[in-house]
Parts: C-alpha cells; structure tokens; sequence
C-alpha cells in the first residue's frame, strides 16, 4: 500500500498508510510508531518521509547496524564451552537442588474467579422466604406446606 507524506514542517511530516496517521520528527527522531526511537532504527514511515526528502537513512540509524560494527563483533574467535565436568562450579550452586513443580495442571481451561463488587461486601444475604406460606429457608416450588384454600 502506497504511504502518503504531508510535510507539517521542516523537521516534522504526517505520513497516511491507509486510514492510520503516524507523525514522523526528524530532528528529535521520533515516529508513533514507536519502532524508530525503541530500535534506533528507520521504520516504514521514517523510510517514506526519507525518500521524498531524497535524504540518505544512514544518520536516521543507530552506528550499531553500520558494516563496520557488525564486522567488529565478529572479530575475536568465540570458543565453545567444554566438557561440564571441567566446568568450574561454586559449591553454593551445587548444593542448590530444584524440583519440579508440585501438582499437575488440569487439562480444563482455568475458571475465572469472581470479581466481588464493593457494595456486596458489606451486606448480607437475604433469607429466601416462601410466597406460598410465608415460611423462610424454601421458595414456592419447594413448598411443602399446602395452603389453606387449596384443600378441597
């Protein structure tokens, strides 16, 4: 998809890649998108403010991704570790002994624990009382008490 810059002014530029506006400053190298100032490196929008400006992107990069560092990381010789047994281990870490986990977690989905709100805590419940014969601790479906007209 074609990225449309609108420059705001000399430092500053509104890039639109579809529906979405990214603000792009050059001097202070910072993006909305966040890439740029976290990465130190050029995102898509800083990369289109860059090619309408004909402006190279090497001093919108960290000194990090140049040739000349990737080449100097690489400069002394890495040796791979050895045998473990040759390995020198304090005795605090080898007197340290790790277990497992205890218990084994159910194949179910977790169950989601309920929120209680702040007014529910303070009350208590209601007693449940029977519309039938105004007795408490049953409803009118468990009714066992047969109402006076009903006898007949």
């Amino acid at each position: 998809m074609r990225q449309l810059v609108v420059e705001t002014n000399k430092y500053v530029y509104t890039v639109l890649d579809g529906i979405t506006q990214f603000t792009v400053c050059l001097h202070q190298r910072t993006c909305i998108y966040e890439r740029f100032q976290l990465d130190e490196l050029s995102c898509p929008h800083v990369l289109a403010v860059l090619t309408i400006k004909h402006t190279g992107y090497k001093k919108y990069c960290s000194d990090y991704y140049t040739r000349k560092n990737l080449l100097l990381t690489y400069q002394f010789q890495m040796d791979s570790l050895s045998d473990e047994s040759t390995w020198n281990t304090p005795t605090h870490v080898l007197k340290e002994v790790v277990l497992p986990p205890h218990g084994k977690r159910s194949p179910e989905r977790p169950k989601n624990k309920r929120h209680t709100q702040l007014r529910e805590d303070g009350f208590k419940k209601e007693k449940i009382t029977c519309s039938n014969c105004g007795q408490q601790d049953h409803n009118r479906k468990t009714c066992k008490n047969v109402r006076p007209y009903d006898q007949e």
